[in-house]
């Protein structure tokens, strides 16, 4: 058994042999409040199974903590590393508690391998991740700023908190690894900058199956994801965007895309699991903002796509930019059938998508589109665009749309 509270959590320091920066031991028992690590010069050893932190706490918070880089870092083996879930980049860490208001600044630097995250809570052991994932991890309030930057992050094993179904999370600004915890209130600011692999601002990803749930009963999936926000300037990013993901609510997250280019999806919220009482879904993904602005580009987007949940108030702005997939709703809400997607419903009301200056082909234009349930109230506003509406039998969704 492999514990990886042994292989230590290490921060760096200056070494007096040309001037260069070595490691040093920073996992502390108890809180670890308001440290900060400097990485300016390069590195004395090469990519081992350790993380890069801030501060870190082996059973308490860490709170406040800032790890600040403008040098390369870059692996040479890019292989997935043996014990992996401690391999990342963050300004805070825990096990099964509470990373709050830690920051990562990343400025003029190519980093390789590593996936990166403001606040990370993750299970202690990787090969006990199916026993601790049940227990309490919280990241909330954490920062990551990218400036002229290049991220490109290894593959990661499936029960890794970076892992999305065999793609590659490179940057959060808060993640959790634990089916209990929230995060919220997390932010990433990329600009002028190239990202290779997703972006999340709120990330509460576990490898969770129905079947696994309904076997502990006794354990609430409260996991709300709210108040996210990833903004994108000038930058180009090859992997998909969430302002949220894998939460059971996701509320008042915002991802704003100005000069982009994603090559891949953006959703201002996505679902991670679909609570019901009754036919009914529980879950809530309202008052979610999808901005594209001036000449962005992505493959699909929308404020919300969510399985099985209810989502309202919700909008997406398009200005001068472009939807590549054509499909253009402020939500999509679709069936998941291992959540008994035949008998739950789920609400997709008052939502709104916003067209302006933007010349575009499109499939399907709509405020929302329901599998699940009938939507209503949803609005489409166009002004001063061309769009061309062609029917592609490939590309149309189907479903109520409203």
């Amino acid at each position: 058994m492999k514990n990886l509270t042994a292989g230590l959590i290490l921060a760096l320091s200056f070494a007096s042999i040309a001037n260069a920066q070595t490691w040093i031991p920073i996992e502390k028992v108890g809180p670890v409040e308001g440290e900060t690590v400097t990485i300016s010069k390069p590195l004395t050893q090469e990519a081992t199974n350790m993380m890069i932190a801030g501060g870190a706490s082996i059973n308490n918070t860490a709170s406040n903590n800032t790890l600040n880089i403008s040098t390369d870092i870059t692996e040479t083996d890019t292989t997935i590393p043996e014990g992996q879930y401690n391999h990342y980049i963050a300004g805070g860490a825990v096990y099964n508690n509470t990373a709050t208001g830690n920051t990562v600044n990343i400025t003029d630097a190519n980093i390789s391998g590593r996936a990166v995250a403001g606040g990370l809570a993750r299970t202690n052991r990787a090969d006990a991740v199916d026993a601790e994932k049940w227990d309490t991890g919280n990241a909330t309030n954490n920062t990551v700023n990218i400036t002229g930057a290049t991220i490109n992050v290894n593959p990661q094993t499936g029960q890794s908190v970076f892992d999305i179904n065999g793609n590659p999370v490179a940057v959060a600004g808060g993640a959790t690894q634990y089916f209990v915890g929230n995060a919220a209130g997390n932010t990433v600011n990329i600009t002028d900058s190239t990202i290779t692999g997703g972006i999340v601002g709120g990330l509460s990803y576990v490898n969770t199956t129905q079947e696994e749930v309904d076997n502990h009963p006794d354990i609430t999936a409260d996991r709300d994801n709210n108040n996210n926000t990833v903004n994108l300037t000038n930058s180009t990013v090859n992997g998909d965007i969430y302002g949220s993901l894998g939460g059971v609510s996701g509320d008042y997250n915002v991802v704003i895309l100005n000069k982009a280019t994603v090559n891949g999806s953006v959703f201002a919220a996505q679902s991670g699991f679909s609570l019901y009482d009754g036919e009914q879904s529980t879950g809530t993904f309202d008052h979610n903002r999808l901005d594209l602005l001036n000449g962005s580009s992505v493959n699909s987007a929308a404020a919300v796509s969510a399985v099985n949940n209810n989502a309202s108030y919700n909008v997406m702005n398009i200005q001068n930019s472009t939807v590549s997939d054509g499909t253009l709703y402020a939500v999509k809400m679709l069936h998941g059938q291992e959540d008994n997607s035949s008998t739950i419903g789920g609400t997709t009301d008052y939502n709104t998508l916003n067209i302006t200056n933007t010349p575009m082909t499109a499939y399907e234009i709509g405020g929302a589109i329901n599998f699940t349930g009938s939507p209503s109230n949803n609005a489409v506003n166009i002004s001063g665009s061309n769009i061309t509406l062609n029917y592609n039998s490939d590309e149309a969704l189907g479903g109520v749309m409203d």
